[in-house]
């Protein structure tokens, strides 16, 4: 996903006036992109994807050491509750 997806999204739900709770928009990508598996297929130079689907910027070396810190944080989280 583009970086500043959740504001285009949040700018299209007001523009179309769609039937959807910020809270739930901001939950639903919150659960996408917190997920290990998104986070697992963040590759350097992968494509990011606009509201619309098209190509918008491409991932960095930088994008993929901060995914693999959150991973690791994500994981010794999940090891503590086991």
């Amino acid at each position: 996903m583009v970086v500043g997806i959740r504001e285009a999204l949040l700018a299209d739900k007001k523009n179309r006036e769609l039937p959807i709770s910020t809270k739930k928009l901001k939950r639903s990508l919150a659960a996408i992109s917190h997920s290990v598996k998104y986070r697992t297929t963040i590759m350097p130079g992968a494509a990011r994807y606009d509201k619309d689907g098209q190509p918008n910027g491409t991932v960095t070396e930088l994008d993929v050491a901060d995914t693999l810190k959150r991973i690791q944080k994500l994981a010794k989280q999940q090891s503590r509750i086991v």
